[in-house]
């Protein structure tokens, strides 16, 4: 069976990750909801984060940090 070169690549693409600066495709600021450290996307994520926000009223975008803190605090409130 022959199978085309993207399905063996198709988890070497890149993710669209947001920069702590503005780049020329990072050019959209969304602030962290739990810090408010500004973080930019490309247009189209920055577009499916403002769907998300207008439709749930709140901002859905939290920082790798804050993550990684909210996790461990969680964590730390489950384990006896």
């Amino acid at each position: 069976m022959t199978r085309i070169r993207a399905e063996f690549d198709a988890d070497m693409a890149p993710k669209k990750q947001p920069s702590s600066f503005e780049t020329e495709e990072n050019r959209f600021p969304i602030p962290c909801s739990v810090c408010g450290k500004d973080f930019y996307f490309d247009l189209e994520t920055k577009n499916e984060i403002a769907r998300v926000w207008k439709a749930s009223g709140e901002n859905p975008f939290v920082c790798d940090d804050c993550e990684a803190d909210l996790e461990e605090a969680a964590f730390r409130n489950t384990t006896p």
